[in-house]
């Protein structure tokens, strides 16, 4: 971000003071504010604009950098193909060109991003809120689900994650300059994070919770012959954790519950329940698939196999009125078919991969935030399966612009790592 003389020049002085409020308020915001989530990724859309010509021919950019970005042109070119072959409304590009913005926005936060202190600071923050916000309700007795401005879906997501983001900057915390202050700020972030995420009543993030421990398994085995007391403790609080999660009654009842309807779906034929409508919905969804695998039916003409299943009385009418499948895969291969499906694992994979390949590096901040986006992916991965987070665009903007802006932060860290070292 600095001239070769170590001025700044006044763009870059500009757009850098534009983008950090931007950054921060996304982080720390977007599961409690109505429109944060569009109006700070809109922001750095601006800016990477205006920035363009200080940013292209990409000089600043590594290789992992393309594939990253590859992952959401390849995204976003399947859902135009898949649109334009089925003729849709233009309605239906809409929620695609948030993944080309996405792509412009990561060359321009590779090059403006906040340091990785603000990150945290900001995600920790954010965390905090919402389970502070989840205490209220709960001390208020409005009963129910707690939420914010949404459905409990996304704030119990948007809140898991951001608690998991701040588990893994625990890895840096507790070697920082202040770590008693940071591993204080960061554990809070994260219990309050996982309490709202509870209390939201939100199962599909819970069913997550084998993929996180895996994940975590994997960065901490190579540290287990050094240091086997520190990772003893570390899965005796992870135990810790997953006992005082099944105490919570909401999540005792609602896992029961969830079983029983999927048990009368089967036995009985119960469609109606939340469990049952689900199924319903994979069964039309599975049923466009096989009428054009390679590409789908597009989503006008699944609408039309679905109605052609409730007039047979295949399907529950109640799941006409949902837009999206409660799962992204199914959902993918209904409208895009194989194209569709195959596009959504790359989105997935690349930046998974991109992730694991620096969870063991001798860089603590470096392998603090690679654990906290492979952890968001991952577990985006499993909120999918009952899930469609990418056909809303609340949905789209977390899972586009979390990992990006982790990502950024994490390559920025790399370069000045090898800046060190190459001196």
């Amino acid at each position: 971000m600095k001239s070769a003389d170590s001025r700044y020049h006044w763009m870059d002085r500009f757009v850098f003071v534009m983008a950090v409020p931007a950054i921060v308020a996304y982080l720390g915001l977007y599961a409690l504010v109505p429109d944060v989530y569009t109006v700070g990724p809109a922001v750095l859309l601006l800016l990477a604009l205006l920035a363009s010509g200080r940013l292209w021919p990409g000089d600043h950019l590594q290789r992992e950098d393309y594939v990253f970005m590859s992952a959401l042109l390849v995204y976003f070119l399947a859902q135009c193909l898949v649109n334009l072959i089925h003729g849709e409304d233009i309605s239906e590009f809409d929620l695609a060109t948030r993944f080309l913005a996405g792509a412009l926005v990561l060359v321009f936060t590779r090059r403006y991003i906040v340091s990785f202190g603000v990150f945290f600071f900001a995600v920790a923050l954010g965390s905090v809120a919402t389970g502070l916000l989840a205490l209220y309700q709960m001390v208020q007795g409005t009963g129910g689900r707690v939420t914010s401005f949404d459905n409990p879906i996304h704030y119990g997501n948007g809140a898991l994650a951001l608690a998991l983001v701040c588990s893994a900057g625990l890895v840096w915390s507790v070697q920082a300059r202040n770590r008693v202050l940071w591993s204080l700020l960061l554990l809070a972030g994260f219990v309050l994070g996982l309490y709202a995420s509870l209390m939201s009543g939100t199962r599909s993030g819970w069913v997550a919770a084998p993929v996180i421990v895996a994940v975590f398994a994997y960065t901490f085995f190579p540290s287990f012959q050094r240091h086997k007391v520190a990772v003893l403790i570390a899965a005796a609080l992870l135990l810790l954790v997953t006992v005082m999660i099944v105490q919570v009654e909401s999540v005792t009842q609602r896992t029961a519950v969830a079983v029983e309807e999927f048990q009368d779906y089967f036995a009985e034929g119960r469609n109606y329940t939340s469990v049952g409508l689900r199924l319903d919905m994979w069964k039309s969804g599975l049923t466009a698939f096989s009428e054009n695998p390679l590409v789908g039916v597009g989503p006008s003409g699944y609408d039309v196999v679905e109605q052609k299943l409730i007039e047979q009385g295949q399907v529950h009418p109640g799941i006409a009125p949902f837009r999206h499948l409660h799962n992204q895969y199914i959902d993918a291969m209904a409208k895009g078919g194989i194209v569709g499906l195959a596009a959504y694992l790359y989105l997935l994979l690349a930046p998974f991969i991109l992730f694991m390949r620096r969870v063991h590096s001798s860089d603590q901040v470096t392998r603090a935030l690679a654990l906290g986006g492979a952890l968001f992916i991952s577990t985006h991965a499993v909120v999918n399966l009952t899930q469609s987070m990418l056909e809303r665009n609340i949905g789209v903007m977390m899972f586009i612009f979390i990992p990006l802006i982790i990502w950024s932060v994490m390559a920025k860290r790399d370069d000045e790592v090898r800046s060190r070292q190459s001196k």
